[in-house]
């Protein structure tokens, strides 16, 4: 035997708990083993499962030593310590490099000789596959152990999250170790709850540098991170910080396990969310409104989030359609918006836009109290819901007291091959877990109907809300941080137009483009979106509009992109303000030369001032209200058609 050539003693365990137990010392007694049969040794430890040769950097180490020549044998406790993983490849080429080096491998019960024994070889696969099924059955019963400990919502993060401090509980039998808990840490706490306050007016990232400016600092909790920080057991806030705190439904009492289903065991498995008042930090109100702003703000650009401006992210130019940035002047009540790209470049960019926040809230309220008020069918809305919450839950209800009573059946079944001795006592309870985890999932789809159809009159109390007569008045007095939030909810971009100036002045909302849910609301409520996308003079209200009525779309568009149509339009319109002298648009000329105005038309009438900038003077109503004005409009028409 070469003296040159060593016994390595390989010890793994799978998890950094499995550090100190009892294998750990019977590695320590393997060292005697290889002397006693003339070895030099080393020992070399690690701590990686045994499924994957790639993430085991001792082991492959090893196996290049071996492959160099420089190790004789490796000694083990057993087999089943060089690998366990379920398709036995890491084996197989384990025992592959050490019969080719003619390194054999040593264990208190035997030594295996790959390079001279096939028996050796052929008992290696018996080891490798009984390895195999060991290590499957424990892992079912461990996962299924996991799995009744997260329905009771004991089953928690591997680290302690900020906000909360371990404690052992006793267990409840005395010959078990002590039960890990979370219990929450008051000076934590108050961490965490201030975060959440500063989220609902700030951006994450204004919120970690309010809260590294007031001296505040993140807990490093964990272990490896304080490494990372050599030693350090605090560290400022950051943006991910926020990030991962207004994520975490700990902090509103709910404990979640088995939310990536990586294994295969947990493919069926329904994640349990359980809610443990005593891990709770901030109320169910204030976790629901964050995360509702936090799919709100996703449409909205970070500077924008915190911005105390109403309509910042969502104002657009409506001559470059660019962004438009708010700014406070001085002796001036309200911001003024002004184009980004002409204050860059200046008027060869774009010709520019300013518009005043109390012109352009004025406008958007009268949007919102018209969208609200008149436009959205709220009684279909109330109708949809009743389908929802009512027969079709009935329906559920008796699917799933059927399915019950089939699983009932099945225990019945169980019972019966238990009593013949047909199933093994692992087998029984796997399959009791089983028809257990069926049952409560079929016991909260029914409680979910029973929910449903009392959340079903919580919405039509809600609907019959929005449809009183004080729907209006409720939109015009809201606080600007609340319209600010209804606005980000329905709008995803917006421009503004107007007449008149100064206090006078009265604006408009141009075009405006909904935010893919609201327009995925109306859409569901027999809501036309033509309705709500601009203003007829918009390209694709038009191109709907057109289609809709059954024209020739290539060559309607064709015609409108064309510019010989707007070329026509602007010289008609030329026509009636210098030559026909028409009083105001809209105007119709009969054949016969005579003009009906606005108020002909069953419009109101605008009356602007030219001499100073078309300020508007005053707005006289329609003569008419309903179906008069239809009247009156069928009746000009006719009088055209006469001549």
């Amino acid at each position: 035997m070469s003296r040159d050539r060593i016994a390595v003693v390989y010890d793994r365990a799978s998890t950094v708990n499995q550090r100190d137990n009892y294998s750990r010392a019977d590695a320590a007694r393997l060292v005697g083993l290889a002397e006693s049969r003339g070895y030099r040794t080393e020992l070399r430890r690690e701590i990686k499962s045994g499924e994957d040769l790639v993430n085991r950097p001792v082991m492959r180490q090893l196996l290049q030593d071996i492959a160099d020549g420089n190790v004789a044998a490796i000694v083990v406790q057993h087999l089943d310590r060089l690998s366990r993983d379920q398709d036995q490849i890491d084996g197989r080429i384990i025992r592959q490099v050490c019969r080719d080096a003619g390194c054999v491998v040593i264990t208190p019960d035997k030594t295996y000789d790959f390079a001279h024994s096939d028996a050796d070889d052929d008992l290696a696969d018996v080891q490798f596959l009984m390895a195999k099924f060991q290590k499957r059955s424990l892992v079912r019963q461990t996962v299924t152990g996991m799995k009744e400990a997260a329905r009771q919502g004991k089953r928690l993060p591997a680290f302690v999250p900020v906000g909360y401090d371990a404690v052992y509980r006793p267990a409840e039998r005395p010959d078990l170790k002590p039960v890990r808990d979370f219990k929450i840490n008051d000076a934590e706490a108050v961490v965490i709850r201030r975060v959440f306050a500063l989220y609902e007016r700030y951006s994450q990232g204004k919120v970690a540098r309010m809260l590294n400016a007031e001296g505040l600092r993140w807990p490093v909790k964990n272990p490896g991170l304080q490494a990372k920080y050599r030693g350090r057991t605090q560290r400022p806030f950051a943006g991910v910080t926020i990030h991962d705190v207004i994520h975490n439904e700990m902090y509103a009492g709910f404990v979640t396990w088995g939310k990536d289903k990586r294994s295969r065991y947990l493919k069926d498995f329904e994640t349990p969310r359980v809610f443990r008042p005593d891990l709770q930090i901030v109320s169910l109100e204030q976790w629901n409104r964050v995360q509702r702003m936090r799919e709100e703000r996703k449409r909205v650009p970070p500077r924008s989030v915190s911005s105390p401006y109403l309509l910042s992210g969502l104002i657009k130019c409506r001559h470059c359609g660019g962004s438009m940035s708010g700014v406070r002047m001085r002796n001036v009540t309200s911001p003024q918006y002004s184009c980004n790209l002409k204050n860059g470049g200046g008027p060869v960019a774009c010709q520019g836009q300013s518009v005043s926040e109390s012109v352009a809230r004025a406008a958007v309220v009268r949007f919102l109290q018209e969208l609200f008020g008149e436009r959205i069918a709220l009684d279909q809305f109330i109708e949809s819901a009743a389908r929802r919450y009512d027969g079709t839950d009935e329906a559920l209800i008796r699917e799933a007291q059927a399915d019950l009573q089939a699983i009932e059946q099945q225990k019945g079944n169980l019972i019966d091959a238990v009593a013949a001795g047909l199933l093994r006592t692992e087998d029984i309870k796997a399959k009791h877990l089983e028809l257990e985890e069926q049952r409560e999932r079929l016991d909260r789809r029914i409680a979910a109907a029973d929910g449903r159809q009392e959340l079903r009159a919580e919405i039509a109390a809600a609907v019959r809300l929005l449809k009183g007569e004080g729907l209006a008045a409720r939109i015009e007095h809201l606080p600007d941080a609340a319209l600010q939030r209804l606005c980000r909810l329905v709008f995803k971009r917006l421009t503004f137009t107007g007449t008149g100036r100064g206090r006078h002045r009265a604006g408009f909302v141009d075009t405006y483009e909904f935010s893919p849910e609201f327009a995925d609301f109306l859409a569901h409520y027999g809501t036309r979106l033509s309705d709500f996308t601009g203003p007829i003079s918009m390209r694709h209200v038009l191109f709907e509009l057109a289609e809709e009525v059954g024209l020739d779309m290539v060559r309607f568009a064709a015609d409108f992109d064309g510019g010989a149509t707007k070329r026509l339009v602007l010289e008609e319109a030329r026509e009636g303000w210098e030559r026909l002298q028409v009083e105001g648009s809209p105007t119709l000329v009969l054949p016969s030369g005579g003009q009906r105005s606005s108020q002909d038309l069953g419009l109101p009438k605008v009356k602007l001032d030219e001499a100073r900038h078309h300020r508007v003077e005053a707005v006289e109503p329609a003569r008419c209200r309903g179906a008069a004005c239809l009247d009156m409009l069928r009746g000009v028409l006719d009088e055209a058609i006469r001549g």
